[in-house]
């Protein structure tokens, strides 16, 4: 979200759960020149090096008015003891229909299904991270029941938690592991956000 405010500086929400070619998308334009950083040959060191001048470049236009108050809603999210909008309005200090505002504009979705979502991450990490548990063991606490985990499975995934099991992983469970000793978060929905 800080990222999405600082480099596109558009609603979120204009935009959430949209793919976009970049030729067809005026807002997306700026970031048109990452592709000419890019040589024949693959120069690891020197295009890390060029595309952290363009974002440090971007960076130090962007308008960053808004970083307190998406840090905190960020921060909010992250908290595995907030499970409703009322709790979070409470921890971020923002009025309810503030939060709304933000959380749309800057995350691209509603608090309430900003919470589900996080919920669900939390779900979906412990059981990859240790199947051992099968989904029972690995519901976050704040589910009232597993008809409700199936329901919001179905919202984020668009398939039942069975047919996600049976479906090969090796990969992505590696990736996660990896990415959980590296980062500290297996996923970057759980990941806490960095300001600058």
């Amino acid at each position: 979200p800080l990222g999405w405010a600082r480099f596109v500086g558009q609603p979120a929400n204009a935009h959430a759960d949209r793919v976009y070619a970049l030729a067809e998308q005026p807002f997306l334009q700026p970031f048109a020149p990452l592709a000419a950083i890019f040589g024949q040959a693959p120069d690891e060191e020197a295009e890390l090096s060029r595309i952290t001048q363009f974002f440090l470049q971007k960076l130090a236009q962007s308008d960053e008015a808004d970083d307190p108050r998406i840090l905190v809603c960020h921060n909010a999210l992250l908290d595995p003891e907030i499970s409703n909008v009322a709790e979070m309005a409470e921890a971020t200090r923002l009025p309810a229909h503030t939060l709304e505002r933000q959380c749309r504009r800057h995350f691209g979705f509603a608090p309430r299904l900003l919470l589900r979502r996080q919920r669900f991450m939390r779900s979906l990490v412990q059981y990859m991270l240790d199947p051992t548990l099968h989904w029972i063991g690995a519901i976050d606490s704040h589910y009232h029941d597993q008809a409700q985990f199936v329901r919001d499975f179905h919202r984020f995934m668009g398939m039942s938690p069975r047919e996600y099991a049976a479906t090969p992983k090796p990969i992505l469970q590696e990736v996660m592991r990896a990415r959980q000793e590296f980062l500290g978060s297996a996923v970057q929905a759980l990941h806490a956000p960095v300001p600058r």
